[in-house]
């Protein structure tokens, strides 16, 4: 049987018994224990589990964030093709605006071929080489 080494507790009323011997050779554990190190131990994990699913966060808002500026600049790009189709179109090709009226869309090429015989057909007194953007009042 254990022999029973006590003394009070100064802040309960509970005696300490402290282990023989004996009962250390037989496996019993001795039942002081230090919580501080407890603390710790559970503080530290604590710490490092808090610390692994901030950057689990991070790191899913960083993907996240990654695939919406893909997806963005994919719907950018589709936009910015489909106006330079329809400027394309405008530029190239032949089309009806107001028949009644007789305005008509003809390619920018032909345009300019246009304009300029029209103003090398004109009598060289008609022209300048100035360019007038307003008309004269």
């Amino acid at each position: 049987m254990a022999k029973k080494h006590g003394h009070l507790d100064s802040t309960s009323n509970v005696q300490a018994i402290s282990p023989t011997p004996a009962s250390i050779a037989a496996g019993v554990e001795p039942e002081e224990m230090n919580p501080g190190m407890l603390i710790q131990v559970v503080l530290g994990v604590t710490i490092v589990v808090v610390v692994l699913v901030i950057g689990l966060f991070q790191l899913m808002n960083l993907e996240v964030q990654s695939v919406r500026s893909e997806m963005a600049q994919d719907v950018g790009r589709t936009a910015l093709m489909e106006v330079e189709l329809a400027a394309a179109e405008k530029l190239t090709q032949y089309a009806v605006i107001d028949a009644a009226s007789g305005t008509y869309q003809i390619p920018i090429d032909r345009a300019i071929e246009l304009i300029t015989d029209e103003t090398y057909q004109q009598p060289k007194d008609d022209y300048t080489n100035e360019v007038t953007l307003l008309p004269n009042k």
